[in-house]
């Protein structure tokens, strides 16, 4: 609508239905109509709650989290940018007025609402970007000299600014049609935001209204004009509200009040109140919850699904939007450079969930210990930076070790010898007595025991990781041994026996340890 046609059908209408917003809307062209008997525009949205509880949780969760810039270094690792002007421009100061937070804020804040944020580019000497300046809504325009060449027409309050070429301005856009016009969102989501502005109206005049006065008031006989005149006066004084509001009337002369105006349960106030909160949410896309707006479906065991759905399914384009723009418009475009918005507080759970999440990937080798310190906003520590390999997993490429030192290299070659020494033990020279074998079984099984809990102190102090082992008794170990065959040859007369043995009368074996007490070598001689 040309501003001529705006004015002619503002004026066609009576003066005292225009305020000074909506002249002002009228001018500078952000109006998006007139919806319910209301005027519409960016001023006046603002003024309902539930959109400026939108526009603030779109603009806050734009500018609260922390705007980095990297650098792709020649390892493929990312490396902080913090020695270029850019880095300042967006993450510090980009102007001498504001800060990075509040630019960002009132950027995303016009283009939440008009569908645009405007600033234009201060160049240095060199050309880089020295200067951001927001242009507000409404004082600017964009026209094409030349297909697919824009300029941007900018003004304020004191006059005509200039003409700039698209590289000059830093654009911001919501959901676009137009390539070059995004679309009013004020304006697209003007039915449920005049809807919920006609309602608050009408709920305000009706308790201002304390007699209700949109009725008849009925009595008998002719009023003359100084009855009428002062029965009005009277009217009046119990239609101002307030402390008079619900005061009794006293009627005369036959007098009835007769309502003509439906009362806030008729209209259904609060249900279609609660309507509008959830269709201007629907039309901004923010979650209910995110605009303090909860229902019964809402309670506190979801929230955090909820705020991990705002982070994802809302704030994830807007923050699209603005590291795109930034990488294509402030940066070197293609080059190695980039910005990431920091919403790791954002997705952040609880503090028995994280540190839940931190164990788990700390032990399994996933995240080295500085990288999960990293993440809670900790500086890293030395000798941290080596992830963890649990006990029960090893990789398939992995060689054995060969260091001597090593505990489980000696336990290991211990056993070799052993076994070694068995098998150079011939089988006719392995005769014991019962009793000996079950004495040297016990041995052997105290000795094996007293080794496990050695192995087990020095895999302790070697590993940096804690091993809990319940204290255990030692294993009970059932040796069955069948008894030697003896042929024994014996004539009993009585009252004596004789037993011809033909077994030695006594063995005597003779052990000889290594250097690590354990079993080395066996003699036995027979007497």
């Amino acid at each position: 609508m040309r501003l001529l046609d705006r004015l002619r059908f503002a004026f066609g209408r009576k003066a005292a239905q225009l305020t000074y917003d909506q002249v002002a809307s009228l001018i500078d062209g952000t109006t998006g109509g007139s919806v319910a008997g209301v005027a519409v525009t960016d001023k006046t949205a603002l003024q309902v709650s539930t959109v400026l509880a939108c526009v603030k949780a779109i603009a806050d969760g734009c500018a609260t989290p922390r705007l980095n810039v990297y650098r792709d270094g020649p390892d493929g690792r990312r490396q902080a940018a913090t020695n270029i002007p850019e880095y300042r421009l967006l993450a510090r100061r980009p102007n001498e007025f504001q800060t990075s937070f509040e630019w960002r804020r009132m950027m995303t804040v016009h283009a939440a609402l008009t569908g645009t944020g405007l600033s234009l580019k201060v160049r240095g000497e060199n050309r880089r970007v020295r200067e951001m300046i927001p242009v507000m809504p409404g004082r600017w325009s964009v026209e094409f000299v030349a297909r697919y060449e824009p300029r941007y027409r900018v003004w304020d309050e004191h006059g005509f600014l200039g003409e700039f070429t698209a590289d000059d301005v830093f654009v911001l856009p919501n959901l676009q049609w137009d390539w070059i016009r995004p679309l009013n969102a004020v304006m697209m989501a003007r039915n449920s935001i005049g809807l919920a502005i006609a309602t608050e109206q009408s709920q305000a005049d009706m308790h201002a209204k304390g007699v209700r006065t949109s009725g008849v008031y009925s009595v008998d006989g002719t009023l003359t004009d100084e009855q009428y005149a002062r029965l009005s006066n009277a009217l009046k004084k119990f239609a101002t509200g307030g402390d008079r509001a619900g005061a009794p009337m006293v009627l005369d002369r036959s007098a009835k009040w007769l309502q003509t105006q439906m009362s806030g349960v008729d209209a259904q106030h609060l249900e279609t109140r609660r309507m509008q909160v959830e269709e201007v949410c629907r039309a901004f896309g923010v979650f209910p919850i995110m605009a303090m707006h909860s229902d019964k479906a809402a309670t506190f065991a979801s929230s955090e699904a909820f705020f991990a759905a705002h982070v994802k399914h809302t704030l994830a384009p807007w923050h699209a939007a603005w590291t795109q723009r930034i990488d294509e418009m402030l940066l070197d475009g293609s080059g190695p450079l980039w910005a990431e918005f920091d919403t790791r507080y954002l997705l952040a759970g609880s503090m028995k969930d994280r540190a839940v999440w931190a164990r788990t990937m700390t032990e399994m080798g996933i995240y080295t210990r500085n990288e999960i310190r990293d993440e809670e906003g900790k500086d890293p520590l030395p000798g941290l930076d080596d992830p963890l390999t649990p006990l029960n997993m090893s990789g398939g490429g992995d060689e054995p070790s060969t260091d001597e030192t090593d505990p489980q290299v000696r336990a290991l070659a211990a056993l070799e010898r052993k076994v070694d020494a068995m098998r150079a033990t011939p089988p006719s020279s392995i005769v014991l007595q019962t009793s000996e074998i079950e004495r040297q079984m016990k041995c052997a099984v105290e000795r094996l025991a007293e080794s496990f809990a050695t192995q087990l102190a020095e895999l302790k102090e070697a590993m940096p990781i804690n091993i809990n082992v319940p204290e255990q008794a030692a294993p009970v170990v059932n040796v069955e041994v069948a008894a030697p065959v003896v042929n024994v040859e014996a004539t009993m007369p009585e009252p004596s026996i004789t037993v011809i043995d033909n077994h030695p009368k006594r063995a005597t074996t003779t052990i000889e340890r290594d250097d690590t007490n354990g079993i080395g070598r066996t003699v036995t001689t027979y007497e």
